[in-house]
């Protein structure tokens, strides 16, 4: 355990912070913005039944993991199918508290290794904590500036007089991390917090229960688990855990850990080489890390959490400047889509409710961006409303409009698209694009190279 998770487990045990059930702030967080928001109402109202009523409830929530098919995921065509392990939204109830202290402490208390190396962890892409993310990378302080968010993350550091900036992500984040990982987690944990944490682990080592659909039984079931090579149960990170953000974090300080103690050995090597024994270091950590082989060319290609920097203007200053820009490939992937029903009266036509979804798609994206070509489609899909906005982002990860943070930013159609490296063509396709009507597709090559800057999606032509 460092210095800085035993100054964590202090300041915890000051703030009050004891490792128990900690009811009372299941029950004041339960109906926070989340994407499960209803789920986790109805099972904690299904809880409170266990808790205060006949039943016994256990210390870790539930019995056994319901290992399930996880369905296709949208606009991830050819994505091969994936058995995941649920917990349930009942056990992501638990250690609400202890997982979003760590989190908070570790986003006010960035890692420093001497003078020269900076590890940070950021909790929310808020406007001002970008802005100040995207300077440090385009111009680290120091040699080494790491910053991560769970399997996302992005690296600067100096090279032969240069700055080489990396777009890194764990390959298969939540499958590859083994019992090592959980062990370390624990002894890691400062003791204040230590019980809660292994408890969440605990969980993780229940056995998994696979239910048979076909067996001409419903209640057949087969129980099957995951063992140590010395014959302890094995813990899997299963879906629903309020580890899973905790434990990527862990996984990727450790990453930048061993990072910067391979780059002060390696960093006389020429480049390539240097950066086969970054990928090296990670190896031994025990995980994949994809984006060596891609640094970023300009700044507009860095990309963190789906957010870029873009040269423009920020409210009233009148020079430009670096402002974090949410990236178009996300509008494109989910334009023409609609998760349920689309906003808007069943006796209207489908084409005003269509132009409504849309236009709330885009307002959810970029509450307080001016740029011509939102313009243009702002024009053509109209004013969204409040609820329709929040309807179609309800699913979203993040609230862009709180985190913009009042900030309202002005680009140029050249800078907004910058990222992206379109020719005079792709524009004009792109031009073509923004006024096409309701009901028609595109495929084109500008699409396709903003899919691929984003996502590493290619558009498929029929």
């Amino acid at each position: 355990m460092d210095e800085r998770m035993k100054a964590m487990g202090e300041e915890m045990c000051r703030d009050g912070v004891i490792p128990e059930f900690w009811l009372d702030d299941i029950e004041l967080h339960v109906t926070d913005a989340h994407v499960k928001k209803q789920l986790r109402i109805d099972a904690w109202d299904q809880l409170k039944n266990f808790l205060w009523g006949p039943g016994y409830l256990s210390r870790l929530w539930l019995n056994s993991v319901w290992v399930k098919m996880k369905p296709g995921e949208y606009s991830k065509p050819g994505k091969p199918g994936r058995m995941i392990g649920d917990l349930g939204v009942a056990a992501s109830l638990q250690g609400y508290r202890v997982t979003s202290f760590i989190k908070s402490y570790s986003d006010t208390h960035p890692l420093k290794i001497g003078a020269k190396c900076t590890i940070e962890f950021v909790k929310a892409p808020t406007f001002s904590r970008l802005r100040d993310v995207f300077s440090k990378l385009i111009n680290p302080e120091g040699d080494f500036y790491f910053v991560y968010h769970s399997d996302d993350s992005a690296l600067s550091f100096r090279h032969r007089g240069r700055i080489i900036t990396l777009n890194l992500d764990i390959a298969c984040c939540d499958r590859s991390h083994r019992d090592a990982i959980f062990n370390a987690l624990i002894r890691a944990t400062p003791p204040p917090l230590r019980y809660e944490v292994e408890t969440l682990v605990m969980q993780c080592r229940l056995n998994m229960r696979l239910k048979s659909r076909h067996s001409g039984n419903p209640d057949f079931q087969l129980v099957f688990g995951k063992w140590n090579e010395d014959g302890t149960k094995a813990a899997v990170l299963s879906s629903g855990s309020t580890l899973t953000t905790l434990l990527n974090n862990f996984a990727n300080e450790s990453n930048a850990r061993e990072l910067y103690r391979e780059y002060l050995e390696s960093r006389h090597l020429p480049l390539p080489e240097l950066l086969n024994k970054l990928r090296e270091a990670c190896l031994r950590v025990g995980y994949i890390l994809e984006g060596f082989e891609k640094p970023a060319r300009k700044p507009e290609e860095i990309q963190f959490l789906k957010y870029s920097p873009c040269w423009g203007f920020c409210n009233d200053e009148t020079e430009e400047s670096w402002v974090p820009l949410f990236n178009f490939g996300p509008y494109l992937r989910g334009a023409g889509g609609c998760n349920g029903d689309l906003p808007g009266s069943k006796t209207q036509p489908w084409e005003k409710r269509a132009n409504a979804n849309s236009a709330a798609i885009l307002q959810g994206m970029y509450p307080r961006v001016d740029c011509p070509i939102l313009t243009t489609l702002r024009e053509k899909f109209g004013t969204a409303s409040e609820t329709a906005v929040k309807n179609v982002m309800k699913d979203s990860y993040w609230d862009h409009e709180a985190l913009s943070e009042g900030n309202f930013v002005r680009v140029s159609d050249e800078r907004f698209l910058q990222r992206y490296s379109l020719d005079t063509a792709d524009v004009a396709d792109l031009q073509e694009f923004l006024h096409l009507p309701v009901g028609y597709s595109c495929a084109s090559p500008f699409a396709d190279k903003i899919l691929r800057a984003d996502y590493g999606l290619a558009v498929k032509r029929i």
